[in-house]
């Protein structure tokens, strides 16, 4: 899908691609850690989804006329709803580990929160995303592509969320993180065959990456935290 599109628009379709997983991403995280509530935080990674698919739908390559707008923006909406789902419900995971005490707002760890309003989310996003999915017949053409697309990008995103856990220099980091972009690609590449991948992963990490030191989307390390949780 994302290879199709890319085809008919050169670098242009790959790059924005890689640009709204990044801008997707940092949203997920800023929603997954600021303090408003909880409805009004998840809601925006969602709206972004959509308003990006059908940007998408609405320069959809005109030389390929027998994709329509809503096939294509269907196809994305599905793609990237899924992605932010996915990635907040791991960092939410995350957030319930040990882990999470490296941040300013430690957790209880070793204690997993799961309340009834997490049930009704997670039942309201799977009948959401279901129903969308089902839909979308881009997607069913290129399922196992769209699968491969959405695991790479939701491990990268929490591998650079990890990476900005720990306590090193701005450039360890960056470089740690270039280099997992550039490992999930060269598996993405193997597995997915998809040319793209080097450059879409590396837009991706490099866009969080800015998002996570200078955006103020999630709390600062709390050094303190870090080394106890590192000890454990």
């Amino acid at each position: 899908m994302a290879s199709t599109y890319a085809e008919a628009h050169g670098n242009i379709g790959s790059f924005f691609v890689a640009l709204v997983f990044g801008q997707l991403s940092a949203l997920c995280v800023w929603a997954s850690f600021a303090s408003l509530q909880q409805f009004v935080r998840a809601i925006v990674p969602f709206a972004f989804s959509i308003a990006a698919a059908l940007w998408m739908g609405l320069a959809r390559p005109r030389t390929v006329p027998e994709i329509s707008f809503e096939q294509l923006a269907l196809a994305y909406c599905g793609l990237w709803l899924t992605h932010a789902a996915g990635l907040m419900s791991l960092i939410w995971a995350l957030k319930q580990t040990a882990y999470g005490r490296r941040w300013s707002s430690p957790v209880d760890t070793g204690v997993w929160q799961f309340s009834i309003k997490h049930l009704l989310i997670l039942m309201t996003t799977l009948a959401v995303l279901i129903s969308i999915l089902r839909s979308a017949d881009l997607i069913h053409e290129a399922w196992m592509f769209v699968v491969i697309l959405i695991a790479n990008n939701c491990g990268l995103a929490l591998a650079c969320l990890l990476v900005q856990g720990a306590t090193w220099h701005v450039v360890v980091r960056l470089a740690a993180i270039a280099a997992v972009a550039l490992l999930t690609a060269a598996l993405f590449h193997a597995i997915g065959n998809w040319d793209d991948a080097f450059a879409v992963n590396l837009i991706h990490a490099i866009v969080l990456f800015l998002w996570l030191e200078v955006g103020g989307i999630m709390p600062a390390r709390d050094p303190a935290s870090a080394v106890e949780g590192t000890s454990q």
